[in-house]
């Protein structure tokens, strides 16, 4: 049985609200500056939402779906940091 969009981006929007403030921290811990941690964070929600179906396909719900949304978001500093370079 296949959900809605609509279902599937009230479900995102509760991780958002969920997770944002953890997902700050961990970036600003990264860069140092908040402005930056920020932009690192609404990257890390855009790629996260890029493929929202399958993590939440492959059964991450809650933690699991954090912990891939932090390691999205490690990466994402990482490829900025290369891309600096």
């Amino acid at each position: 049985m296949s959900r809605s969009s609509a279902e599937r981006d009230e479900e995102f929007v509760a991780f958002v609200q969920g997770s944002s403030a953890r997902l700050l921290h961990v970036a600003w811990l990264l860069v140092g500056n908040r402005t930056r941690a920020e932009d690192l964070v609404q990257t890390t929600f855009a790629r996260v939402y890029a493929a929202w179906g399958r993590v939440r396909a492959d059964g991450s719900a809650g933690g699991s779906a954090y912990a891939y949304a932090r390691r999205t978001l490690v990466n994402a500093h990482r490829d900025h940091g290369r891309r600096g370079r």
